[in-house]
């Protein structure tokens, strides 16, 4: 895709603590790249998760559909099919809020988080870097 007049790119690393905000009516293509260590045996990109070093990948772990998915304003996004460079892409657009991640550890139902299944964490995001790259397109007038 061309760089249009105007775009800002922003990597967010899992240290950032200044909310990155949106403008309204402006896109946003978000990439969640890597995959990172979630404890001592499931490693988890943006959507999957693998206790077999990615041989085989699942939507969460031991049939908990979503837990460790990555997600935007907390809220599911679909990061599209699974791929072995583990690079996830959606677009947002801008409403004047920022834009929020985390990682989901709870209950998918009620997507309330419980904060003690964090504890496994370890380093930057659990392991390998996990950053986020922000672009930002206006859109046509």
């Amino acid at each position: 895709m061309n760089d249009p007049a105007g775009t800002d790119l922003l990597s967010l690393a899992s240290d950032n603590t200044e909310p990155f905000v949106t403008k309204p009516g402006h896109i946003y293509w978000i990439t969640v790249q890597g995959d990172w260590q979630n404890g001592l045996t499931y490693q988890v990109d943006a959507r999957y998760v693998s206790a077999e070093g990615w041989l085989t990948w699942a939507e969460g772990i031991d049939s908990t559909t979503l837990n460790l998915e990555t997600q935007i304003n907390d809220e599911f996004v679909d990061w599209g099919a699974y791929n072995a460079d583990h690079n996830c892409s959606y677009w947002i657009t801008g409403d004047g809020n920022p834009i929020n991640m985390r990682v989901f550890e709870g209950d998918p139902a009620t997507n309330a988080p419980y904060p003690a299944w964090y504890i496994d964490n370890e380093g930057p995001v659990g392991g390998v870097a996990m950053p986020a790259i922000v672009f930002e397109y206006a859109l046509p007038s």
